[in-house]
C-alpha cells in the first residue's frame, strides 16, 4: 500500500515538467520532494516526500484509500480536518516521542482523526480582549489571540491545570487583564478534542508529557501559499 502511495506522488510530482499554458494551475501538482494532499474540510497541504515514511503518515494514507479508495486523477484526500494534520505535522517536524506517536495513532483508529471543536471559540471579533464569560464558564486567550471560553467543569481536568500552571510560570497571575495560555489555538483545538472524547490516561499522559517539554506551541513551518516556502497550506 504504502508503495502506491509512493508512485502516485512520485507520477503528481513529474507532471510539474509538462508544458503548460500562462493561465493553467494544477492545483494537485507540487514542487519537487512534495506531495500534494486535502483534507476532510478541503484545505490543501504541499507536504515533503520523505512524510512518507512516517508512521503516522501511513495510517492516514491506510485511512484514506478504505474511505475513498485510490484517487485517479482527482486529488488525494485524507479523511481528517486540518486542525488535526497541522497537529500531526508539527508532531513529526518536533520528532516527538514514540509515546505521543502511538497515543496519537490510537486516536486515528478510534476517531478517524476529526477534531471538530465542541466549545465556543470567539469568531464574531476575533480582536475583542474581553475576558467575561457567560455564568458557568472562563474565558482564555492563546498566545496567537485566539478567545476561547469553556465550562467551569474543565478546570478540574489535568490536561487544562497543567496549562494553568504552565501559564502562571511564563506570564504570572493576571489582575485585570485576561488569562493567557502558553499555547496557540491549533493546540488548543485539539486538547478540547481529546478532552470531550474521553481519552485514555496514556493518551492523556502522553500529551502532558509533550506539554512539558515543548511548552505545547506547535512551532511547524506551515505558511500561506503564496509564501516560497516548502509546505504549504491554503484553502480552496
Amino acid at each position: 500500500m504504502a508503495r502506491n502511495w509512493q508512485k502516485m506522488a512520485a507520477i503528481r510530482r513529474k507532471r510539474i515538467i509538462l508544458p503548460r499554458t500562462s493561465g493553467e494551475v494544477d492545483a494537485d501538482v507540487a514542487d519537487k520532494g512534495h506531495f500534494v494532499v486535502y483534507t476532510s474540510d478541503r484545505i490543501r497541504f504541499v507536504v515533503p516526500l520523505v512524510y512518507l515514511d512516517n508512521v503516522i503518515f501511513r495510517e492516514l494514507f491506510q485511512m484514506a484509500e478504505e474511505e475513498f479508495g485510490l484517487p485517479g486523477n482527482g486529488p488525494i484526500i485524507l479523511p481528517c480536518d486540518a486542525v488535526f494534520m497541522e497537529y500531526a505535522v508539527s508532531l513529526i517536524q518536533r520528532h516527538v516521542a514514540k509515546d505521543l506517536e502511538k497515543a496519537l495513532l490510537m486516536s486515528i483508529a478510534a476517531d478517524r482523526c476529526s477534531s471538530s471543536s465542541y466549545f465556543h471559540q470567539d469568531q464574531s471579533n476575533p480582536h475583542t480582549t474581553s475576558s467575561r464569560a457567560e455564568k458557568g464558564h472562563f474565558v482564555v486567550y492563546t498566545i496567537d489571540q485566539t478567545r476561547f471560553v469553556f465550562p467551569i467543569v474543565y478546570l478540574s481536568n489535568h490536561i487544562f491545570r497543567e496549562l494553568f500552571k504552565m501559564s502562571e510560570e511564563e506570564f504570572g497571575l493576571p489582575r485585570d487583564g485576561p488569562i493567557m495560555l502558553p499555547c496557540d489555538a491549533v493546540f488548543m483545538n485539539y486538547v478540547v478534542f481529546l478532552i470531550k472524547r474521553r481519552v485514555t490516561k496514556d493518551m492523556e499522559k502522553a500529551l502532558l508529557m509533550s506539554m512539558a517539554t515543548s511548552q505545547c506551541s506547535r512551532c511547524h513551518s506551515l505558511f500561506q501559499e503564496e509564501s516560497s516556502q516548502h509546505v504549504l497550506l491554503r484553502g480552496f
